[in-house]
């Protein structure tokens, strides 16, 4: 999806000017460089990523401070910030439970989480569609757009994890699980969001 609708989506969420966001699994930036944009300069939108690769990517469009790191070991202290987000990148987390309790730890009390994450029709033409659009379109479009062959060969892959990747339902009874108030996602093909709350009364160590 276009940068303009992740900044829409993310307005929609709630993040606004002022705010300290956690953007995980970075990538090229697509979220952070909305974010930056939302929270004007009285936030600060932090990225991390495990690839040093996309990092120097994201570095071109993206210039705030960026660690690596990976999303069920996050290298930040606990109730730190007022939004986690995770743009399209799911799906290549090994333990979702450690996952989430990650990013419930560092959010402060009342912060919310948002992720956004292809949706693929189980059957018929709209299964084809969809595959059309992230085996083909999506990955073009990646490269013209960030001239970057890694960004590229992650989306390639994208694919060839899609259809085995969990269930909404599964990812709102896991949120709910560890602690997450008001789990629910919202269909915009060919994605849809994830969000949730941390409570206003919990705590991380």
């Amino acid at each position: 999806m276009g940068l303009r609708y992740r900044r829409f989506s993310l307005r929609r969420a709630g993040v606004a000017p002022g705010v300290k966001v956690l953007d995980v699994a970075m990538g090229t930036a697509a979220v952070a460089r909305n974010l930056a944009i939302l929270v004007g300069p009285e936030g600060r939108v932090f990225g991390v990523d495990p690839s040093v690769g996309m990092i120097r990517e994201a570095q071109k469009v993206f210039h705030g401070p960026v660690t690596r790191g990976v999303a069920g070991q996050l290298p930040f202290a606990s109730n730190q910030f007022d939004f986690v987000t995770m743009g399209i990148a799911l799906r290549h987390v090994a333990d979702l439970a450690r996952t989430f309790n990650e990013y419930f730890r560092v959010l402060k009390p009342g912060g919310r989480l948002w992720i956004l994450e292809g949706h693929v029709p189980a059957t018929g033409i709209g299964h084809q569609l969809t595959k059309l659009m992230w085996a083909k379109v999506i990955p073009g479009m990646t490269l013209l757009f960030s001239g970057s062959q890694e960004a590229k060969l992650l989306m390639d892959y994208y694919w060839d994890t899609i259809d085995q990747a969990a269930t909404k339902e599964t990812l709102v009874a896991t949120m709910k699980q560890v602690g997450f108030e008001e789990p629910r996602y919202r269909l915009a093909h060919p994605v849809y969001e994830l969000v949730a709350k941390k409570p206003d009364d919990a705590h991380s160590t």
